[in-house]
């Protein structure tokens, strides 16, 4: 179970608990008295763990505090906290989706041994041409990418190198709670800074 699980304890009538889960929502959980307890649906669940009811990660939550007109990283500077900050405009690939191209073979010879034992051989060889031309590419995963300020003045921003190098990025972004979670929950997340104009 991981440290950010969700976990609702739920009142039975006996006056005991059951602990729901995500995995729980919408079903019901026994009690040792053998009662049924109901467990609400994921977003009351989310609610009743003191969480927002439709943000399930740092990305969203980050996305979200933006239309909404809050910038997790403050306008202060992240380094010595002055107000004469510089803003750095990032971008925070969590992940990436991918087209995996495929031909058919990779499922294995059984179609092929099963078509050359009991099919005429101008049936095998039309299977066989059939089955190795390309197939339609398959997009897997998905793209979330997080557009993130970080405020940077210029005097600590001259003595320190420079905001824009990934690794001084990630250590300004870990002074920031919502971001330290968003390198927690993508660990492998890519960084690309841009300069302030």
């Amino acid at each position: 179970m991981s440290a950010n699980e969700l976990q609702v304890d739920l009142k039975c009538l006996c006056g005991g608990a059951v602990t729901a889960r995500a995995r729980d929502a919408g079903g019901s959980l026994q009690c040792s008295c053998g009662r049924s307890v109901a467990v609400p649906n994921l977003s009351k669940l989310r609610t009743l763990a003191g969480t927002d009811a439709y943000v399930t990660n740092p990305a969203e939550a980050i996305c979200k505090a933006q239309r909404e007109g809050n910038d997790p990283a403050g306008d202060k500077c992240l380094m010595c906290g002055s107000s004469a900050a510089v803003f750095y405009k990032c971008r925070a690939i969590c992940e990436s989706s991918h087209v995996k191209h495929g031909t058919g073979k990779e499922s294995g010879d059984i179609p092929r041994l099963m078509s050359l034992l009991f099919l005429p051989k101008l049936i095998a060889f039309l299977l066989l041409w059939k089955w190795n031309q390309p197939r339609e590419p398959e997009v897997r995963g998905h793209d979330v990418e997080v557009s993130l300020t970080l405020p940077v003045c210029e005097r600590c921003a001259t003595t320190s190198g420079s905001a824009v190098p990934p690794s001084v990025a990630r250590q300004l972004m870990s002074k920031v709670p919502l971001y330290q979670k968003l390198l927690e929950y993508y660990p492998e997340l890519t960084l690309r800074v841009d300069r302030p104009r």
